[in-house]
């Protein structure tokens, strides 16, 4: 017997991906928020930041991340 899982797609009214859901159980998958720039701000509880040149800063979460711009 071959399953085949469906997919929801949620989108916000500046047409970014918001939630996608598992159809049959209504389970979310990927949950995501954006910032006022547009830029992705949170993924399944993972947060973002971006500098005011729109470039990520720092990801703290899961996995940690931090860029430093030096000379």
């Amino acid at each position: 017997m071959t399953r085949t899982t469906s997919y929801d797609y949620y989108y916000d009214s500046a047409n970014h991906l918001t939630n996608l859901t598992e159809t049959t159980t209504g389970a979310s998958v990927v949950g995501m928020g954006y910032d006022a720039q547009g830029n992705l701000s949170n993924k399944n509880g993972q947060q973002f930041t971006f500098d005011l040149g729109n470039r990520l800063g720092e990801a703290v979460g899961k996995e940690g991340y931090r860029y430093v711009d030096s000379p």
